[in-house]
């Protein structure tokens, strides 16, 4: 059955299309039209064809013509282009930038959780995992009387029996009485009050054992620095945040050399310097760099042996 019906339409690029049609309709009838023209066509209906048709081919055409005409041409017909999604073509033939499938959302291949606000982010360096491996250095005294070694650190505190280089430079190596500034504290402090030193009787051998882990000073953003320090409760804005942090690295087949600080005699009370045993720990309180130094040097993970002759 034919029937009137008066439909909205709207000029999309090259196109007029019909709300409720499948056919277009030729542009010149309506090129002095405005953008939007009720137009009154015969058409076939079918009586049984929902409303809600219509409503759902009105929302698309308005997604792919946009809901306000950005410019007009002489007889105001909006000029828009429409994107088919993946394909990076307009309508008009030109190259277009491929969205999502979804209409105005341009393809940034950012993470959609991902902050758009432009604040800095804290991006924490990561401590390297320590290996399995572990290198014995070892210090031997082929002499006839006793020998003491001063727990010295070339870092001030973070004392111990044996000093670690790396490339002829001190580092802080990784031991029981290491003391990093790590990349979450922001005031950093160590004790400098003494450290268990070494007693090694004549004909004795002392080891130590060493994971291969040592600290590395590392450049350390703002944004990290400040969080680590407000959430400390007593600091305050004029006290600054740190520039830098120290993370720990591994050593893989590196060559390393280690350095012992050794007295002839002992720096402490006589009551103090006795060992009953083939190798003692003793508390220096005042570590020295001691009388003279004797290094051996070794790749990691093989250890290393100090001879004190």
């Amino acid at each position: 059955m034919l029937s009137p019906l008066r439909l909205l339409i709207r000029k999309c690029s090259d196109q007029v299309v019909v709300l409720g049609a499948r056919d277009t309709v030729d542009p010149a009838w309506v090129r002095d039209w405005p953008v939007y023209q009720p137009l009154d066509l015969t058409m076939t209906q079918r009586p049984n064809t929902p409303s809600l048709r219509l409503l759902l081919l009105l929302a698309a055409l308005t997604s792919a013509c946009g809901s306000d005409p950005a410019t007009t041409t002489e007889g105001g017909l909006s000029e828009t282009s429409t994107t088919t999604a993946g394909t990076g073509t307009t309508d008009g033939g030109e190259s277009s930038e491929s969205t999502d499938g979804v209409s105005g959302s341009a393809s940034t291949g950012e993470d959609p959780g991902s902050s758009t606000t432009g604040e800095a982010q804290c991006q924490l360096p990561q401590d390297d995992a320590l290996g399995r491996s572990s290198a014995t250095i070892t210090i031997e005294n082929t002499t006839t009387e006793p020998r003491f070694i001063s727990p010295y650190s070339s870092f001030v505190c973070n004392y111990a029996q044996a000093e670690v280089l790396l490339d002829g430079e001190p580092v802080l190596w990784d031991h029981a009485g290491a003391s990093p500034q790590t990349c979450t504290t922001c005031s950093y402090g160590c004790s400098d009050g003494g450290a268990q030193g070494l007693i090694i009787n004549p004909g004795q051998t002392a080891e130590i054992s060493w994971n291969g882990g040592y600290w590395e000073n590392t450049p350390l953003s703002e944004a990290c620095g400040r969080e680590a320090c407000e959430a400390e409760p007593n600091w305050e804005e004029e006290d600054g945040v740190p520039a830098q942090c120290q993370v720990r690295r591994s050593m893989q087949d590196a060559p390393y050399t280690v350095r012992v600080n050794v007295l002839d005699t002992c720096p402490l009370e006589p009551e103090d310097c006795s060992c009953d045993d083939d190798v003692c720990e003793v508390f220096f309180y005042e570590p020295s760099a001691g009388d003279y130094t004797v290094e051996a040097a070794a790749t990691f993970p093989a250890g290393a042996t100090i001879v004190l002759e």
